[in-house]
């Protein structure tokens, strides 16, 4: 749950993307996984959602019929998608000034493709191996974390965050769905401030806390429709579920 250094924002990337038969396309040209252009999108849709809204984003909100996915398929995608893949892979660092390489793998029912492009921080040739800062992928399981809480009656997703954690950036009484939401107005902690500590010092460990000090900006009003990504909101949820479980996270 601590992991600050991973999510410092560092020139080189590990992409995982998942496709999950995902279906339709647009106007705007081929599809990235496909490599041709996409079929024209069916009358009758594919993937059911409720008539309900989401109460963050104003959005329907998919159901638990549109689940599960189909499981990803153990062969090769064809050439023609890989190639596609791949070119996108290229481009992406040929076109950033702060990215030397990346890694990415797709997994989807019609088949799985890994690639690399460019180089790590010190100059060697990425390969799809490569090892990389786990970095906002924690994101995905402290999310997961809390709605499992929430499922247990352990939290209530709109209850004021401050229920179960006592910290002064949530002095202006987000929820926890806004925090997991990127509602809350709390500014990021990634500011260059904390920038410039981490290159003085690469291998320091981080706490939570140490890294929620260099929020320094105004606390802005939680709430939608506007949403500002912040690694501040999933420190914090970090936390409460320190607090909530009584178990301690491992420092990064």
């Amino acid at each position: 749950m601590r992991n600050l250094v991973a999510a410092r924002w560092i020139g080189v990337a590990g992409v995982l993307v998942v496709l999950s038969g995902c279906t339709g396309g647009s106007a705007a040209g081929p599809d990235l996984a496909t490599g041709v252009e996409p079929p024209a999108v069916s009358d009758e849709p594919t993937v059911s959602v409720s008539a309900s809204t989401d109460p963050v984003g104003g959005g329907p909100v998919l159901t638990i019929q549109t689940l599960p996915f189909a499981d990803p398929s153990d062969a090769a995608l064809p050439a023609p998608r890989r190639q596609a893949l791949q070119q996108a892979l290229d481009e992406t660092v040929r076109d950033s000034t702060r990215m030397p390489g990346v890694t990415a793998a797709v997994l989807s029912p019609d088949g799985g493709w890994t690639g690399a492009t460019g180089v790590d921080g010190a100059g060697t040739p990425l390969v799809p191996e490569a090892m990389f800062a786990i970095a906002s992928i924690t994101k995905t399981f402290t999310a997961a974390e809390v709605l499992l809480l929430a499922g247990q009656h352990r939290i209530d997703l709109d209850a004021p965050a401050s229920s179960y954690l006592d910290h002064p950036l949530l002095a202006r009484g987000p929820t926890v769905r806004q925090l997991l939401s990127h509602t809350s107005g709390i500014p990021d902690l990634i500011t260059a401030d904390l920038v410039d500590a981490l290159d003085a010092d690469p291998a320091r460990s981080w706490t939570a806390e140490q890294g929620l000090a260099y929020v320094t900006d105004p606390l802005k009003p939680p709430g939608p429709p506007v949403m500002s990504y912040s690694n501040s909101n999933y420190q914090l949820l970090g936390l409460l579920i320190e607090k909530v479980t009584g178990l301690p996270s491992t420092l990064v």
